[in-house]
């Protein structure tokens, strides 16, 4: 189930753009979050889809905690087939922010729970601070 909640008052229909765009998709339970996309703008594009300007694509674990964070200046977002996609730079923070990876063109897919990164893919991992000993 997804929800297409604006925060302006804009209509997303015909050639109307939206600010603030954001969807959720909820856990079965339909009280934990489980995907929220959103931009800072959104347009129209073609029957099912919209053009959505700096993407913000966020995935949850059923607990609410978090698991990644997707980011990219633009994306196809196709609402029906769930999908979201982009030949440009994104760049994605999970574990959190243990692990940041960057690339060019990427596929996501909501119902397959994939995301599939094209070209010139880069993975930071960052230690974890070591404890401290007991005194």
């Amino acid at each position: 189930m997804f929800v297409v909640s604006p925060r302006a008052d804009a209509q997303l229909s015909g050639s109307l753009f939206s600010d603030d765009f954001s969807t959720s998709e909820y856990y079965t339970n339909k009280a934990q979050v489980k995907m929220r996309l959103s931009g800072k703008r959104a347009q129209p594009s073609g029957p099912d889809g919209y053009l959505i300007k700096q993407l913000r694509l966020e995935t949850f674990h059923e607990d609410g905690l978090p698991e990644i964070t997707i980011e990219a200046p633009e994306c196809l977002y196709n609402f029906k087939a769930r999908t979201a996609s982009s030949p440009g730079p994104l760049k994605i923070h999970a574990g959190g922010d243990r692990f940041v990876i960057t690339g060019e063109g990427f596929l996501w897919q909501a119902a397959q729970a994939s995301l599939i990164i094209s070209n010139r893919v880069s993975t930071l991992v960052y230690e974890l601070p070591k404890p401290k000993p007991n005194p």
